[in-house]
Order: C-alpha cells, then sequence, then structure tokens
C-alpha cells in the first residue's frame, strides 16, 4: 500500500456543494454548502482547520445534450464551484484531480457509504465516495470489507 494523501479534499459541486475531508486516509469531516459563496468561504479556513491539502478531488461536469433543457436559465453553479476549488487547489499547490460520476457505483461499493435518494442530503456522501475511489484505485486504501 502507498502512504495516503496527508489532507485530502473531495468535492461534489453544485448549486448545493458536498465536501468530505480526509486526513491520512481518514475520514475526518464530511459537510454540504448550500451555495457557490458559503463554498468559497468555507474554503477561506481550510488551511487553518485541516492544513494544506496535498489533493483535491473534484467530480466532472459534463452537459449532456438530453440534459440541456434543464439547464435553460441557470447560472451554471456547479462550473463556478469547480472553477472556485480548481483556484484552491493550485493556490495550496494541492494535486489537482477531476473524476467522473461514473466512478461512484464503484465507489459505494467500495466505501460501503451508500448515496441517498433524496438528492438534498447526497452531496457529502458523494464527495466521500470520490475520496475512497481515489485512494483506493491510486493503492493507498483497500476497499472495505475486504
Amino acid at each position: 500500500m502507498k502512504k495516503p494523501p496527508g489532507v485530502l479534499l473531495a468535492v461534489d459541486p453544485g448549486k448545493s456543494t458536498g465536501w468530505a475531508v480526509y486526513v491520512d486516509g481518514l475520514v475526518k469531516n464530511l459537510g454540504i454548502c448550500r451555495t457557490p459563496e458559503e463554498f468559497d468561504i468555507w474554503l477561506d479556513s481550510f488551511v487553518e482547520t485541516y492544513g494544506k491539502p496535498d489533493v483535491v478531488v473534484i467530480e466532472k461536469f459534463v452537459l449532456f445534450r438530453h440534459k440541456a433543457k434543464q439547464q435553460i436559465g441557470s447560472q451554471f453553479e456547479v462550473s463556478q464551484v469547480i472553477g472556485v476549488a480548481k483556484s484552491f487547489g493550485r493556490k495550496t499547490e494541492a494535486e489537482v484531480v477531476m473524476q467522473g460520476s461514473d466512478i461512484l457505483p464503484t465507489a459505494v461499493m467500495w466505501s460501503k457509504m451508500k448515496i441517498p435518494t433524496d438528492h438534498n442530503v447526497s452531496h457529502h456522501i458523494v464527495a466521500a465516495n470520490h475520496a475512497v475511489y481515489y485512494l483506493v484505485s491510486n493503492d493507498m486504501m483497500l476497499p472495505l470489507g475486504m
């Protein structure tokens, strides 16, 4: 097994942004910021609270043709949060990793953290699953139950 990052931040971006902080491969804290501005403000105290991140894992956003109509009138909060998270990663000299949402079924099997069907309360669990996927994929953690 490889040594996990000292501090890993995983982000599920959106109007409501889920985040998960892992320290030395173990979950330290999870949460949801309800606006892009709240997430930006939360990041302002991140280094003071958790230390400088080594890795920032962010869920990718792709606008699919069949979902384009749903975005009419959108302020693209997902894109705003991704930009803020990428900028934070660069400023703190962290490795920034983008992961698609297609990894989530595998991540859930590995983490044993089922994503709630109520989307309003699922974002932090999605972020945690992105963290686990990154850690297991990079031989820094074994899947739970294995």
